[in-house]
């Protein structure tokens, strides 16, 4: 329904998350069930919903329905009054996914289309559309992975305007909206990009795309998954950020200043600063859950998506040969020399000729030819395969260096190397 006693918004920014909070209802949209000064002039038998497994921040996204081809539900925003042309813009999310089902033509089509109209109502003057941007990422503009993306278009006119958001079902998967803004166009707009080198206890700024060209701009450093808030930022005097903890995951947020008076939004980027090189007396490693190994059975696979939760921090794992493996590396609790388990290279499912590198992390060798590497191997007897097989079937361990070095004594990554019935 249209409230006629709705008075037309003038305050900017304003914004939905399409949330409980914001006045929506859990359940299918209806007229009787929208926020005050909403309306809902087109609804199908598969109306609008909030959706809860997909959602840019908050609880909710506005979810479109994968349904019948053709079906279309139209939702209307409160009234804005617009004072200017082309100097307020809508700003949303979008979730981008990837489908080669059904018409490539319906595939193109599919999605929420962004309009602004006079009345209540989706026009039929396609040049009051804003923006329309597929859900399937294959299309323009295209992305490169399945995610939220956001997106904005400008007002072109001054008035007073509802926002119409209309769907779009061809029935080949829901599309999902998220957090939507009105605001003015920011005058100082956030950078493009930024790119970063971390080092052990720091990170360097190699680049910062900014369309403004102030040079002049603002960070923050939180650790992944923490918040940022205003009092977080301060001037970036210096291209490289010291003070940082090694083997740690950041987001660094940047902003440009363009005055003090004018920032703009911030960009983010996740890094990871490189691992700590231990010392030669620290080096030792029991293969224990309690050194942070992990295994639920004796077949816990170290060749996995989910490595780095299964190992200690900063060890690696490398396929160095193009025969496949299913299972490699695990703890075993069949042979141990001392404690529980054992790591095990687990070749029974890998094929002829299959090689899985295990390395640890970089360890500080201070002089040359001054230290050993001592290891337990527990060695069977085996007629499976033939002699020529099992006799080169092995688990080796050198030394390799972690960088480039002039001197006899390096840094040096300790490689165990794990070979199923490989030739000599």
């Amino acid at each position: 329904m249209v409230y006629a006693d709705c008075e037309p918004i003038t305050t900017f920014p304003w914004s939905t998350g399409f949330e409980t909070s914001d006045g929506f209802s859990t359940s299918e949209f209806s007229a009787t069930n929208l926020p005050e000064c909403w309306s809902l002039p087109l609804a199908t038998a598969k109306p609008f919903k909030l959706y809860g497994s997909y959602k840019h921040g908050g609880s909710y996204s506005l979810h479109l329905q994968d349904q019948t081809s053709g079906n279309v539900n139209v939702i209307v925003t409160p009234q804005f009054v617009i004072p200017e042309a082309n100097k307020y813009q809508i700003r949303y999310w979008l979730y981008r996914r990837s489908s080669t089902y059904g018409e490539e033509a319906d595939r193109a089509v599919e999605g929420f289309y962004i309009y602004y109209n006079t009345s209540a109502e989706a026009p039929e003057d396609e040049a009051k559309l804003l923006k329309f941007v597929p859900s399937n990422y294959d299309f323009e503009p295209v992305e490169a992975a399945v995610g939220w993306y956001e997106y904005t278009a400008t007002i072109p006119e001054a008035g007073t305007f509802y926002i119409v958001i209309k769907g779009l079902s061809k029935y080949i998967s829901s599309s999902y909206m998220d957090d939507l803004v009105v605001e003015q166009v920011p005058t100082c707009l956030p950078p493009t990009s930024v790119s970063v080198t971390p080092s052990q206890n720091s990170v360097t700024i190699d680049e910062i795309v900014d369309p403004n060209n102030v040079g002049s701009y603002d960070y923050a450093i939180k650790n992944v998954g923490e918040d940022v808030a205003e009092a977080d930022f301060a001037p970036l005097s210096s291209m490289t950020i010291d003070g940082l903890q090694h083997s740690s995951s950041y987001t660094l947020y940047i902003r440009s200043h363009c005055s003090d008076e004018d920032k703009s939004a911030y960009i983010s980027q996740n890094f990871n600063t490189q691992c700590d090189i231990i010392s030669v007396d620290d080096f030792h490693f029991d293969f224990e859950t309690t050194d942070g190994w992990n295994t639920s059975s004796y077949t816990s696979i170290f060749a996995s998506t989910d490595f780095s939760t299964l190992v200690p921090g900063c060890w690696n794992e490398y396929i160095v040969s193009s025969a496949s493996g299913q299972y490699a590396w695990a703890l075993s609790t069949s042979q141990a020399n001392s404690g529980t388990h054992s790591l095990m290279f687990n070749s029974s499912s890998s094929s002829n000729g299959f090689v899985l590198d295990l390395v640890s992390p970089a360890v500080n060798i201070p002089a040359a030819n001054a230290y050993r590497v001592s290891f337990y191997v527990y060695r069977h007897a085996n007629s499976y395969y033939s002699s020529s097989d099992y006799n080169n079937e092995y688990i080796e361990v050198f030394a390799a260096p972690s960088v480039p070095v002039a001197s006899d004594a390096s840094d040096a990554l300790i490689a165990v190397h794990g070979a199923a019935a490989l030739e000599p």
